[in-house]
């Protein structure tokens, strides 16, 4: 999964109508994905849907450690209006999903001045909030006549389906499992970006047939074995990667475990399915580790432009009920 957020700025001699337009790519910031990940909690509906806007005199290249305006505020706006938004099809498999919120910057002799930058932020914080930030390659000369409408596009690529193998993890620990992880488009749209990645309540299931692309939701196909939730380790800052633990006791969740439907709050947000089943007992205790991150991509004039959203099972753990 990947995010990426582009900028389009109309500028405009209100004097004699003539526009310029100005499309660049930004940058993502730290304080954002820290939030995102760590015991901030920030909502993925905070971070696609800002609620200012600042115009910065600063000609400083913004970095992923930036945390408010590098120079001074020319402009500021609270009026940041969604215009677009990739909505739910249940007939049609999407994986694309675009997010478009304007503003406008007004000609006003009292606020002029070389724009090198725009900052966005959600009203998170106490301090200037931080989510997303522009460097332009030649300053916009704000002049009392000029006006600037801004458009942050914020896509989502969703790819749907991560996978990999732990050697050796049935209870035999011999035979290895292919895990899945899915998201669907419902599940994107109405739980990750409805709710955010905290995701702590799950239902254990008996099915580990791969769930609908489009519509799975929270449906369970087999038998449910128990809704119970996850423990999740301490966040470190800059890591950009949540890990949470599923400990299951001798008397939790026997048979064969085929699927976890994970939640946060009513929504759920992903699924996770083994092959073969995990052949939980009583004389057992199953511990299962699993893992949320972003990582950087490319860069360019205004710092990474993209970011990569990383599911995993990192570990399964049997454990004998006398140990």
């Amino acid at each position: 999964m990947k995010v990426k957020g582009k900028y389009t700025v109309t500028c405009t001699d209100t004097r004699t109508g003539e526009k310029k337009v100005i499309e660049q790519d930004n940058l993502i910031l730290d304080v954002a994905i820290n939030d995102l990940l760590g015991n901030v909690r920030l909502e993925l509906s905070q971070m696609t849907n800002p609620s200012e806007a600042y115009l910065d005199s600063g000609d400083a290249p913004p970095q992923p450690s930036d945390t408010g305006l590098s120079g001074n505020e020319i402009d500021f706006t609270k009026q940041i209006t969604e215009i677009e938004r990739t909505t739910y099809d249940p007939t049609k498999l999407q994986r694309n999903f675009k997010i478009k919120n304007e503003c406008v910057f007004h000609a006003n002799a009292e606020k002029t001045g070389l724009v090198y930058g725009i900052l966005l932020g959600n009203g998170f914080r106490e301090i200037i909030p931080t989510v997303s930030k522009v460097s332009f390659l030649e300053p916009i000369d704000k002049h009392e006549f000029m006006e600037l409408h801004v458009i942050w596009e914020f896509t989502i690529i969703n790819q749907g389906v991560w996978e990999g193998v732990i050697e050796g993890g049935s209870k035999d620990g011999q035979t290895d499992v292919n895990w899945k992880i899915t998201v669907s488009d419902r599940q994107l749209l109405g739980g990750l970006l409805g709710a955010g990645i905290d995701v702590k309540d799950l239902i254990i299931e008996t099915s580990n047939d791969l769930p609908d692309p489009i519509n799975d939701w929270n449906d369970v196909r087999g038998t449910q074995l128990i809704k119970t939730t996850v423990s999740e380790q301490p966040y470190e800052t800059g890591s950009f990667v949540s890990i949470r633990k599923l400990s299951l006791e001798t008397n939790q969740a026997n048979g064969s475990i085929g699927s976890l439907i994970l939640f946060r709050r009513a929504n759920p947000v992903l699924r996770i399915t083994f092959d073969p089943p995990l052949e939980k007992d009583e004389d057992h205790r199953l511990y299962i580790d699993f893992s949320i991150g972003l990582t950087r991509g490319s860069s360019g004039i205004s710092g990474t432009e993209m970011a990569g959203m990383g599911m995993s099972v990192s570990g399964i753990k049997w454990e004998p009920a006398g140990a």
